[in-house]
């Protein structure tokens, strides 16, 4: 006999089982509203400081801003000797141009 604790409102036995069976697929927990404002409270400090470093003209994300200040080179090469070739990957500041 099933409780219905969970899917209350869904009253097809299908339905449920399907649902039930979706979720256990998943490989992670899956967080609660409750989880995610308490996670807010930690990350929320990160992003001001974040933010500051920024400066107050930014007015797209966080992400989108650094990403626009640093880029990746690819594929660059250092050669030490006339035969000894190596790979350097590096993230260079725009700034230092």
């Amino acid at each position: 006999m099933q409780l219905k604790i969970i899917f209350f409102t869904i009253t097809d036995s299908y339905k449920r089982d399907a649902l039930l069976k979706n979720i256990l697929l998943v490989p992670c927990l899956i967080p609660t509203l409750r989880s995610c404002f308490k996670n807010l409270k930690y990350l929320e400090p990160c992003c001001t400081i974040l933010k500051q470093l920024l400066g107050s003209k930014q007015k797209s994300t966080i992400w989108r801003s650094f990403s626009a200040v640093y880029f990746r080179l690819k594929n660059l090469n250092i050669k030490y000797l006339e035969d000894q070739i190596t790979p350097l990957s590096l993230t260079i500041f725009k700034g230092d141009k």
